[in-house]
């Protein structure tokens, strides 16, 4: 019944799956966790070794990352030739973007309750655009809209250990505007240059998961009326949006002509963030972020999709479809040990567009389909490196 009450919200009926399948406290925190081999229950000592952790992760991947002769650069087509220009906001604007917000109580370092703020909006839209429009025309954000609150989230595995979640950050209320007015206007300007691989899936309006399934579904259903063998392989970054590299970043928008005091007000952005994590009542002592996006950011899952845009340049021969961070390829021939030789060599390609772009690939959890010529066999099988396909599999 609760199920049918959700129809077509996709968000609220998988809450109700989860609750169902782990229980009404599935985001609960234990009260001890394991760090170094032992059991500790300070939860001071857990919050800040909770931070620890998620401020250092990405710098930690990318230092295992082994070297490659490959650049990102060597993936990036003809530069766009022209420039963003950035459209100052107005009161207007912003009332409508605190409309939009997505109500909730969860405050930020600022104490404010966005639910509380969003009924006071009007009567402060005009000086709150003054002062986003000077930030945009100054290329500076104030650093007290960088300081974010971070939940950890449980993912998988034993709820005891800390690397077994994810952050998400709650940031100021009134850095959503800023991020919102600036991520409308890079928004706008990817689509009209139509910069956007056009098999990515995610955060990306008019898109959903069920379309890139859908999409998934046809590059099958081809293979198999065409009497072919196909494979897909489906990737799993290790914490995708922690690991970005900034300076990678802004080489890329600056390639996709986000220049100017617009890269300028990214910049500043992504510099001087810091964040502190919320533990059972227990807040950690504030760290510096040296890379990634925000989760939980308005601006963050778009400059991730900028970011992994060029992979599909990577190889010619594979099919890419994108939700975001997950990745899937495909690959189809009327010979199956032609696929897997052929599949082995375009996946040494994609191997090295990782590397090069700073990325950690999770092969404990990459995954692999033989999809069979009509009325055969549909093995399944788990990849551990991307040069170990075999017909033996």
């Amino acid at each position: 019944m609760k199920i049918v009450e959700c129809e077509n919200n996709l968000y609220k009926t998988w809450r109700i799956i989860k609750t169902l399948l782990h229980g009404d406290d599935s985001n609960s925190l234990p009260d001890e966790f394991y760090i170094n081999d032992k059991e500790c229950k300070d939860k001071n000592h857990i919050a800040n070794k909770f931070n620890e952790f998620f401020t250092e992760i990405g710098s930690k991947l990318a230092a295992n990352i082994s070297p490659t002769d490959a650049s990102f650069t060597d993936y990036l087509k003809s530069p766009t030739l022209t420039s963003i220009g950035i459209e100052l906001t107005s009161p207007s604007e912003l009332v409508s973007i605190a409309n939009g917000l997505h109500p909730t109580h969860s405050e930020g370092l600022d104490k404010i309750n966005p639910k509380i703020a969003r009924g006071s909006i009007d009567p402060i839209s005009a000086p709150l655009a003054a002062i986003i429009n000077c930030s945009l025309i100054s290329g500076i954000i104030p650093d007290s809209l960088k300081l974010a609150k971070v939940i950890p989230v449980f993912k998988t595995g034993d709820k005891k250990h800390i690397e077994n979640y994810r952050p998400i950050s709650i940031l100021p209320y009134f850095s959503k505007f800023f991020e919102k007015v600036m991520h409308t206007r890079i928004m706008s300007f990817v689509t009209m240059k139509d910069t956007l691989f056009n098999g990515q899936f995610g955060f990306r309006k008019g898109l959903s998961t069920d379309m890139a399934v859908l999409e998934m579904c046809d590059k099958i259903s081809e293979a198999r009326d065409g009497n072919l063998f196909s494979i897909g392989v489906f990737f799993d970054l290790s914490k995708a949006f922690d690991t970005v590299n900034h300076e990678i970043l802004l080489k890329k928008l600056e390639h996709y002509g986000i220049r100017g005091m617009c890269l300028a007000w990214i910049r500043d952005y992504l510099k001087n963030r810091s964040q502190c994590v919320l533990y059972n009542g227990f807040t950690s002592h504030m760290l510096a972020i040296n890379c990634g996006v925000p989760q939980g950011s308005i601006l963050g899952p778009l400059l991730f999709l900028l970011y992994v845009n060029d992979i599909h340049l990577a190889s010619s021969a594979l099919q890419f479809i994108m939700f975001a961070d997950d990745t899937n390829v495909f690959m189809s021939d009327s010979s199956l040990l032609e696929l897997i030789n052929k599949l082995n060599v375009e996946l040494a390609k994609v191997g090295t567009w990782f590397k090069a772009n700073k990325l950690s690939l999770n092969l404990k959890k990459q995954t692999i389909f033989y999809f069979a010529q009509r009325g055969g066999w549909l093995p399944f099988m788990t990849v551990r490196s991307l040069s170990t396909l075999t017909t033996k599999a």
